[in-house]
């Protein structure tokens, strides 16, 4: 199960919150947002930091430019 709310995303990893969803979140964020800078955070779970990146990914490869500040 997904669970969405104003601070984020959560879900286990990997059965419900893998990787294409997180790029799939990407895209959507990047749609909704108008131009500009796109800060990203993440939490202390082990898992973060590969969803982290993917999400830096695929925003960076749609040209957005990021500033990630790591565990929030």
């Amino acid at each position: 199960m997904i669970i969405r709310s104003i601070s984020g995303v959560r879900g286990l990893t990997p059965s419900h919150l893998n990787v294409d969803m997180v790029r799939v979140y990407a895209r959507a964020l990047h749609t909704y947002l108008e131009e500009g800078l796109v800060f990203l955070g993440r939490d202390s779970r082990p898992s973060g930091e590969e969803l982290l990146e993917v999400f830096t990914d695929e925003l960076v490869r749609l040209g957005r430019d990021i500033i990630v500040c790591g565990v929030v």
